[in-house]
């Protein structure tokens, strides 16, 4: 008898694992994406500036007529019209991802700081605060730490000069032109995968400043150079630091001598940027 009930039991046992293992699976959700619509995007940008979808907020609406906030990573952002050289309006599509339902949006590029276009009188105080960078390799940016770094900078912009050679020939890196770089990323230092200060500075600074109240970084730098030394090595490749004070003439000859030639850089740098930032309406503050 205790035999048979054993026996009984393990049946009973074997039948209710077989039960458990053949329950229902979990369904899917039935609800599907009927719509999406999108708000808080920036749509205004000045003359120069990267694009950025800072602000986008996408909102999915179901079949089931509930809806949720997609995450970034649901959706993507199709900028490829954007063209921050040219004034004028661009649209923006927002499509969600693995289905056909996307929405569209228009930003517009500014001549000018205040908005005005390019037959207007562009002058408006508009702040920037210029952060001034200067000196030998750790200016100039040799470090190759740069390759895996995030990071978008909106408010900071960039401008700058790295081993630019005293006796013509193509600087390393050169960025004098408006508009300017409007995001700090690797490749401002000796070679495209290089980075200097710069990086860390913008990514310090970025969060002190606002559209409204931007800032750049002005470089002017190069390696191995020196205060005085007037012959040898790097100085003769970029110039030396000697400063007007002591020169006891008011030009330097870069041709005849790297005497003066990389101080020299960095005021015309400076000079150039400050007034091509005055042209298109900010007001500098050094």
């Amino acid at each position: 008898m205790k035999k048979l009930f054993a026996s009984v039991f393990g049946v009973l046992l074997c039948c209710m694992a077989l039960f458990a293992g053949c329950s229902d699976p979990v369904q899917a959700p039935s609800a599907t994406p009927e719509s999406i619509t999108i708000s808080g995007m920036k749509t205004e940008f000045v003359f120069g500036d990267k694009f950025s979808a800072t602000g986008l907020k996408v909102v999915v609406s179901y079949s089931d007529e509930t809806t949720a906030v997609a995450p970034s990573r649901d959706y993507t952002v199709d900028s490829s019209a954007y063209d921050a050289t040219t004034e004028g309006q661009y649209t923006i599509v927002v499509k969600l991802n693995g289905t056909d339902l996307s929405q569209s949006y228009t930003v517009s590029v500014k001549k000018t700081a205040d908005g005005g276009s390019a037959t207007e009188d562009p002058k408006k105080d508009v702040p920037l605060d210029m952060w001034i960078l200067a000196g030998q390799s750790n200016a100039a940016g040799y470090s190759s730490k740069g390759g895996n770094l995030g990071g978008v900078f909106e408010n900071i912009s960039y401008a700058g000069e790295v081993n630019a050679p005293r006796n013509g020939g193509t600087p390393a890196q050169s960025y004098l032109s408006y508009p300017f770089l409007s995001e700090v990323k690797e490749g401002l230092g000796k070679g495209s995968s290089f980075i200097g200060p710069e990086y860390g500075m913008a990514e310090t600074l970025n969060g002190h400043y606002s559209e409204s109240n931007r800032a750049m970084i002005l470089k002017t730098a190069a390696g191995g150079t020196s205060l005085f030394n007037s012959t040898g090595g790097e100085n003769n490749d970029w110039g030396n630091w000697y400063p007007r004070s002591q020169w006891g003439r008011n030009t330097v000859n870069a041709s005849a001598s790297p005497m003066g030639v990389l101080y020299q850089s960095l005021v015309d740098n400076f000079a150039a940027v400050y007034s091509q930032l005055v042209e298109y309406g900010y007001t500098p503050r050094v």
